[in-house]
């Protein structure tokens, strides 16, 4: 997920977020304006979960609920006017980090060390 995910979230214009047992991560769209807020919380979020370490699935979630840290490659590699994408998550992800086990990889990639 962590080289599809910003794929997905550009071309459906949502945030994606991606859920497994290891590794949560939130996508955001690279190349396209945000939509206003209000508008972006209720329709414009999608789920979906790594299960059994062989298939993902469609998660339905509840309104406001907490969200993973946003992908490191968004700040990288998206466009200046996609800024706004972040703004309407930040305390959701905050949420999400006082949650979250230290199991639990919150980067797309990481080293690891013995």
């Amino acid at each position: 997920m962590p080289d599809m995910g910003h794929i997905v979230a550009s071309a459906f214009k949502v945030a994606l977020v991606f859920l497994s047992e290891k590794q949560c991560l939130t996508f955001l769209p690279l190349h396209c304006t945000p939509l206003p807020p209000k508008r972006m919380l209720k329709s414009n979020v999608s789920a979906m979960g790594y299960v059994n370490n062989n298939h993902f699935i469609q998660l339905y979630t509840r309104p406001g609920f907490p969200m993973p840290s946003i992908a490191l490659n968004w700040q990288r590699y998206r466009e200046t006017y996609a800024i706004g994408w972040e703004t309407p998550f930040r305390s959701r992800i905050e949420q999400f980090g006082r949650i979250i086990g230290s199991d639990v990889a919150t980067v797309e990639s990481f080293d690891i060390v013995e």
